[in-house]
């Protein structure tokens, strides 16, 4: 038998295509010292290069050598047709077989960025560093109610509401929204909420950027939750939270915790370079993390952590 090096990178290691990621539930109240081995969809390392970044940043994405090919399942672990998969200024469309594939790709910094979109899912953009050979198996969810999973909802916009999955609330202030040009919008609001934390056995493959990397090159995201939020009007244009409207969120702390932290970052998902940002904290009120966010698209709460050197062999 022979024994080979197949990652020694100094970051978070993803090895596991068919596993959930460790128990969210613990991820408070670990120490920094721990080696974390994240379950997920594609072999990524994570990005040496980002320091330090934000939503407003102005974005350069380069076109580079790669052979970047994948597959996309739905829910059922079945090849999932009819997705656009983009990645810089290229694009392909999943076959019957689900496959995708591409000898270039878009990159931010070192790290490759992908997309997928398909009518009536929600979409997903995954990153990780830049290699020669890249494969990538995800995952995308149908918009719609499926229990703990996701949520559609219809209301007016004049109206309060208040949204609820997998162990995550969004309370709506009464007309909280807007067109996409800022003007103010009335009618009829379309809710679809994906969540992607516990409770998701498939949140290894739905998970936005594949590797929890943040703006800070040596830390990832330990999420006790994640979730994605589109708000449309009757015709599907997206619709945005006006300006100056704080929206309340609420993430259930993990149960059975003790020494839980009296808060912890609030975290934004920034599609165009591939990492989470943090935007805010939220404060631990009872069994429950509370705090305000005033935009929606990938939102997370949760710790910083240092990411640890992992040596992974193969034997054959």
């Amino acid at each position: 038998m022979k024994t080979k090096l197949v990652n020694d990178k100094p970051c978070l290691s993803i090895v596991n295509r068919k596993s959930s990621i460790v128990n969210f539930q613990l991820a408070i109240g670990l120490r920094r010292t721990l080696f974390l081995l994240l379950f997920a969809a594609m072999l990524f390392s994570c990005s040496k290069n980002m320091k330090g970044s934000n939503l407003t940043d102005p974005v350069s994405v380069a076109t580079q050598n790669v052979a970047l090919t994948g597959l996309v399942k739905d829910v059922g672990g079945n090849p999932l047709s009819g997705v656009n998969v983009t990645t810089g200024t290229m694009s392909d469309t999943t076959g019957s077989d689900g496959t995708f594939s591409f000898s270039q790709a878009g990159t931010v910094g070192n790290r490759a960025v992908i997309k997928f979109e398909k009518s009536g899912y929600f979409s997903l953009t995954r990153s990780g560093a830049k290699a020669d050979e890249m494969y990538l198996e995800v995952m995308m969810s149908p918009k719609g109610n499926n229990g703990s999973i996701s949520l559609q909802s219809d209301f007016d916009a004049a109206s309060e509401k208040t949204l609820q999955v997998g162990g995550i609330k969004i309370e709506l202030p009464a007309s909280a929204f807007s067109k996409a040009d800022g003007s103010a919008y009335s009618g009829k609001v379309r809710a679809d909420v994906l969540n992607l934390g516990s409770g998701n056995a498939n949140t290894a493959l739905m998970m936005p950027g594949g590797d929890l990397a943040t703006d800070k090159s040596d830390e990832m995201v330990l999420p006790i939750g994640m979730v994605d939020v589109v708000f449309t009007d009757n015709t599907g244009n997206l619709l945005k939270i006006k300006d100056n409207t704080n929206v309340k969120m609420t993430y259930a702390a993990p149960a059975g915790a003790t020494n839980l932290p009296s808060s912890i970052p609030l975290w934004t998902f920034d599609e165009a370079k591939g990492i989470w940002i943090e935007e805010g904290s939220a404060t631990l009120q009872g069994n429950a993390y509370t705090g305000t966010v005033s935009h929606f698209t990938k939102k997370g709460a949760g710790r910083r952590e240092k990411t640890a050197i992992m040596q992974i062999h193969a034997t054959e």
